[in-house]
Formats: structure tokens, C-alpha cells, sequence
């Protein structure tokens, strides 16, 4: 398997030495088949997708490369790779990895950022509850939903900013904030 995935390497690395870059994109395809956390064939297919300008499929490739460098605790380069490419990027990005993004923000000192990926990361959470809550039950977004989302957003104000509202009660006390 690893002289499967040197060898694919190889070819790519030649293919983009002629500058057929198709070619090299179906060698990375080939390297991320055998070995899918594969960090410089993700890294190379996004690249490639981008200077091919189609940002949509270079998005996919970042994103994967984006999640492959937060779980072995690569901060620096999963944020630059997120501030780079995600951020600004054409689709938008699960509310999965823009949580992982608030909470990387937040552990750099950024909280002004982290509050904002937050909320944003949130409000994707609680559309797609709506989504789900609207295909079952025929319905929109429930009290519920809306208080969770709130909830989330204040929660996540509260962490960064170390603030505490008078007056304002946690969901499970019944009472939204």
C-alpha cells in the first residue's frame, strides 16, 4: 500500500512537471483512495482545484485538510488553511467544522472571532434542526429550537468574553436567554 501511494506521488509530482495538471489531480485521487488522511495529496488536490479556478471543489479538499490538522492538534496551519481558503469560500462549510474554527479562535486569544464563527456555527445548527423538524413534523423552527440557538450564541459570548448577564437563566431553567 505505501509503494502504491509513493509511486501515485511520484506520477503526480511528474505529470505536474509537464503541467498536465488533470493527470496530477487523478494521481492525488489515486494517493487519497489508498490513503485517505493523506495530508499532501488533500493539500495538492486543493491547490490544484483552486489554480483550475474552481473554488467549490478546492473548498471540499481544504475543508478535509482543514479537519485532518485540527485532530492531531496542528492549530496554526488548520487555521491559516481555514482563514486562507474556508472562510470566504463560494459554499458554505458544515457547522461542524465552523465550531472547531470558534473554538480554535477562542484557544489563539481571538474572542471577537470566535464569538462570530460561533453564532454563525449556531445559527447553521439550529436551520438544519428546522429542516429536519419541518420534513418530519410539517413545521418550522420550535420555541425549543430557537432557544437552544440563543442559548448557544450566549454561551458561547460568555466563554470567550467571560461575561455574565443579570437575569439571564440557562435553557434547562425553562427560562431562554
Amino acid at each position: 500500500m505505501a509503494a502504491d501511494v509513493s509511486k501515485h506521488l511520484d506520477r503526480a509530482k511528474r505529470f505536474l512537471e509537464k503541467n498536465r495538471v488533470e493527470d496530477a489531480i487523478e494521481a492525488y485521487l489515486a494517493v487519497i483512495d489508498e490513503m485517505p488522511q493523506h495530508q499532501e495529496a488533500t493539500q495538492a488536490l486543493g491547490d490544484l482545484y483552486a489554480r483550475m479556478d474552481q473554488p467549490d471543489r478546492a473548498a471540499v479538499y481544504y475543508g478535509l485538510l482543514f479537519d485532518l490538522l485540527v485532530e492531531p492538534k496542528d492549530e496554526t496551519k488548520a487555521l491559516a488553511i481555514y482563514n486562507r481558503f474556508l472562510r470566504a469560500g463560494h459554499n458554505q462549510q458544515p457547522p461542524e467544522r465552523i465550531a472547531r474554527h470558534a473554538f480554535l479562535q477562542q484557544k489563539q486569544n481571538h474572542p471577537d472571532e470566535a464569538v462570530e464563527q460561533y453564532t454563525k456555527a449556531a445559527e447553521l445548527f439550529a436551520a438544519a434542526k428546522s429542516f429536519a423538524a419541518a420534513s418530519f413534523r410539517g413545521s418550522g423552527r420550535t420555541p425549543r429550537q430557537d432557544c437552544a440557538c440563543r442559548a448557544s450564541v450566549s454561551a458561547s459570548r460568555a466563554a470567550c468574553f467571560g461575561e455574565r448577564r443579570p437575569g439571564r437563566r440557562a435553557p434547562s431553567s425553562g427560562t431562554c436567554v
